[in-house]
């Protein structure tokens, strides 16, 4: 049975005593239970804002949901909804996060060294926008719908994403080191998908136009930038040649899909 613990925010956290941090209630399945029940509770946020949580919290859900500031370091695996609607403020993860880590997210940091599910940086259901804001960097791959109807911000993936990543993106840009799924950026509007990995099988969709091949000078600031962030891509991939698409025709063309060719 999952955990929903949303009060886990350093911005949150920082003013109360372990007594008090303990006795905040949470939701185990359907009933509200005191914190103190899952975790022992020990030191102060107070003065640097910091809070580290440990141990396997793969079915804890909500984990820095909203915070604004501080740091939330989390020493294993996260559950769902890491880091949704946060606008400040950093988060990382020693572990594998799961689905709709930073969902509709405004502002701030998440670092993850190991995997992430579907639906990263991703709008919920029913929502006009996704992800307005901030930065998501997660060092494994991750699973369908990554950026789903992005509005700002920044995405990376070092590994493998799945099926239709930047699927309805409004703008902002995904960076995939690794080999990009099916359908990729269906019905994006503007934006970027850079894409670091050739792949002889991908096939995209024929509402997308192939414009030239050219070697983008904006990518060698881009790229020092994402080191600043914790990202680790080939230093070769800032001076690559690309074969440039835009796309999706569909909704204007005014977005596009970046491939290096490693040429």
């Amino acid at each position: 049975m999952p955990v929903e613990a949303e009060v886990v925010r350093p911005d949150r956290l920082r003013q109360l005593s372990p007594a008090e941090v303990a006795a905040l209630r949470v939701y185990h399945g359907n009933r509200s239970v005191p914190l103190g029940e899952f975790f022992d509770v020990v030191g102060s946020a107070a003065e640097d804002g910091r809070v580290v949580l440990e141990g396997d919290l793969s079915r804890v859900k909500w984990l820095g949901a909203g915070m604004t500031e501080g740091e939330l370091i989390i020493d294993g695996d996260a559950g769902m909804h890491l880091g949704a609607e946060m606008r400040g403020g950093l988060i990382e993860v020693r572990g594998n996060v799961g689905d709709w880590c930073g969902a509709e997210m405004r502002g701030g940091l998440i670092r993850v060294a190991g995997s992430a599910g579907h639906l990263v940086g991703a709008a919920y259901r029913g929502s006009q926008r996704g992800m307005r804001g901030g930065v998501i960097v997660v060092k494994g791959s991750a699973g369908n719908e990554v950026g789903s109807t992005m509005r700002r911000g920044l995405i990376v993936i070092e590994g493998d994403v799945g099926d239709f990543c930047g699927v309805s993106m409004i703008a902002g840009t995904i960076v995939v080191g690794g080999r990009l799924g099916s359908r990729p950026a269906a019905g994006m509007k503007r934006g970027t998908v850079w894409a670091l990995c050739p792949d002889p099988q991908l096939a995209l969709l024929p509402t997308f136009r192939y414009a030239c091949m050219y070697q983008p000078v904006f990518l060698r600031f881009f790229g020092r930038r994402l080191q600043t962030l914790g990202a680790s891509l080939p230093e070769a991939a800032w001076h690559g040649l690309y074969e440039r698409y835009c796309g999706d025709l569909v909704e204007g063309g005014l977005g596009e899909i970046l491939l290096w060719t490693r040429t």
